[in-house]
C-alpha cells in the first residue's frame, strides 16, 4: 500500500503523527513519499524509530529534498541496521548529504542486517572522500546494493577510481550506475572503462552524461564495451563533448561481436556528418544489438538524419522494434 505526501507542507510535526502510525500493528503500508518536505533532521529521527519497528512494513521510501543533512542520515541509518527494518530502496537526493553523512549511511549498509537493494543520493555533497566510503560498502559482503544513484556529487575521476576498486570486486552486486555530472574526464573514464573489463564487474546500464569525457573518453569506454567480460547494454554519454572521433570508435565497437549495447544516448554532443556516416553503418551491421538511439541535437546535417531516420521507418533492414531519435 503506497502513501504519496510529498509537497504537501509536511513538517516535523506531521511526521511525528506518521510514525507512530506506521508503528502500528494494523498498519499496511509498504511505501511512503515525502520528498519536498521540511522532514528535517528531527522528523528522520522520528522515521528511524518507527524504520526500527517490527510492525513497520515500509520498504520504499522517497525523502527528495527533505532537509535531512548530515545528522539527518545518521539517524536513518541506524534503522537500516535494525533486524526488523524492511526497507529495500530509498531516495535520499538532494538533502545536502556530505562526506560524514555518506560514512554513516555506507557503514550501515555493509550490516548484515540490511537489505538495501537501491539508493538515490543524486545532487549532495558526498565527493572524493564520500565516494571511498560509498567503494568500500560496495565491497562488503553484507552490501546488497544493485542500483546506485550518485549523479551530481563532484566526485572526480579520484572519486571514480575509489568507485571502480569497488566495481571490480567479487562482493560488489551493483548492476545500475548513475554517475552524471561528476567532473569526471577522460582520466575518470579510463579508470572506469578498466573495471569494465574485469570479469568480476556486474554493471549492466551506466549514465555518464555531462562528465565532458570527449573523444578520449569515449575511446576508452570503446575498448572496454567490444570486450566479452563486458556486461553493459545501456550506456548514457548525453552532454560529453563527443565529436565524430568518438563517433567513429563507438561505430566500430557496435559492431563488435561481443558488444552487448542495446541502448545509446549521444544527444548535445557534436556527432556531426563524419560520426553520423559512421553511425549509419554500424547500426545496420549483422553484429549491431542496438534497439535505441539517441542523437537528438547532436549536430547531425540534415541529409544524415533523413538517412537515420530511413532505418526508423525500415527497421526491417536493422532490427524489430528498433528505435532513433535525431
Amino acid at each position: 500500500m503506497p502513501v504519496c505526501l510529498d509537497s504537501t507542507g509536511t513538517g516535523s510535526e506531521e511526521v511525528k503523527y506518521l510514525s507512530e502510525v506506521l508503528q502500528s500493528p494494523s498498519n499496511k503500508i509498504q511505501e511512503i513519499n515525502l520528498s519536498l518536505n521540511n522532514v528535517n533532521v528531527e522528523g528522520a529521527e522520528l522515521l528511524s524509530v518507527a524504520l526500527q519497528s517490527l510492525n513497520c512494513k515500509i520498504q520504499d521510501i522517497h525523502l527528495c529534498r527533505c532537509r535531512i543533512r548530515d545528522q539527518g542520515t545518521k539517524h536513518l541509518s541506524k534503522a537500516i541496521q535494525s533486524p526488523h527494518c524492511k526497507i529495500q530502496n530509498i531516495n535520499l537526493s538532494g538533502n545536502e548529504i556530505g562526506e560524514s553523512g555518506t560514512e554513516y549511511l555506507f557503514k550501515a549498509l555493509q550490516s548484515p542486517h540490511n537489505k538495501m537493494q537501491m539508493i538515490d543520493l543524486s545532487y549532495n555533497r558526498i565527493g572524493t572522500v564520500g565516494a571511498a566510503h560509498v567503494s568500500e560498502a560496495l565491497q562488503s559482503p553484507h552490501c546488497k546494493v544493485q542500483t546506485i544513484h550518485l549523479s551530481s556529487n563532484n566526485i572526480g575521476p579520484e572519486g571514480v577510481g575509489h568507485l571502480s576498486i569497488a566495481l571490480k570486486s567479487p562482493h560488489c552486486n551493483v548492476q545500475n550506475i548513475y554517475l552524471s555530472n561528476n567532473s569526471i574526464g577522460p582520466e575518470g573514464t579510463a579508470t572506469l572503462s578498466e573495471a569494465l573489463l574485469s570479469p568480476q564487474c556486474k554493471i549492466q546500464k551506466i549514465d555518464l552524461s555531462k562528465n565532458n569525457i570527449g573523444d578520449e573518453g569515449a575511446a576508452y569506454l570503446s575498448k572496454a564495451l567490444q570486450n566479452p567480460h563486458c556486461k553493459i547494454v545501456d550506456i548514457r554519454l548525453s552532454e560529453n563533448n563527443i565529436g565524430h572521433e568518438g563517433a567513429v570508435h563507438l561505430s566500430k565497437t557496435l559492431q563488435r561481436p561481443h558488444c552487448k549495447l542495446q541502448s545509446i544516448y549521444l544527444s548535445y554532443n557534436t556527432i556531426g556528418a563524419t560520426g553520423a556516416a559512421h553511425l549509419f553503418e554500424a547500426l545496420k551491421s549483422p553484429h549491431c544489438k542496438i534497439q535505441k538511439i539517441d542523437l537528438s541535437l547532436s549536430k547531425i546535417p540534415e541529409e544524415w538524419k533523413k538517412k537515420l531516420n530511413s532505418l526508423y521507418r525500415r527497421p526491417q533492414n536493422v532490427r524489430p522494434g528498433f528505435i532513433i531519435d535525431i
